[in-house]
């Protein structure tokens, strides 16, 4: 797996990338040539993800563990980023949790 994304390909970010909707969209940027960088907290999946992508489609693609659920993941994955000097063309943020019910009876704390 490479570690670094070259040339003058297009970058994409899908948090959330080890499952469903996520993973779906990694095989959609993929095939338009899109370099990956895959963030999601199940890393083993993300790689095994990450090889298939590389062969299937011969693109680049970095996979970061990060828990975007933590109240500092966004910006530990940001700084990870940053810190990798990689410019983002699309963001695909998929990562996160859901609540039931009606929005007037959830509190802020909740959401």
């Amino acid at each position: 797996m490479s570690s670094t994304l070259t040339g003058h390909h297009q970058t994409a970010l899908i948090t959330g990338a080890s499952s469903g909707i996520g993973k779906a969209l990694t095989y959609e940027f993929a095939s338009q040539g899109y370099q990956l960088i895959l963030a999601a907290r199940s890393i083993a999946k993300m790689k095994s993800l990450a090889a298939e992508l590389q062969k299937k489609f011969e693109v680049t693609v970095i996979v970061i563990e990060a828990d975007l659920e933590t109240p500092n993941g966004a910006a530990l994955l940001h700084a990870d980023i940053k810190s990798r000097g990689l410019v983002l063309s699309a963001l695909v943020n998929n990562a996160g949790y859901g609540l039931t019910g009606a929005s007037e009876e959830t509190s802020l704390q909740e959401a």
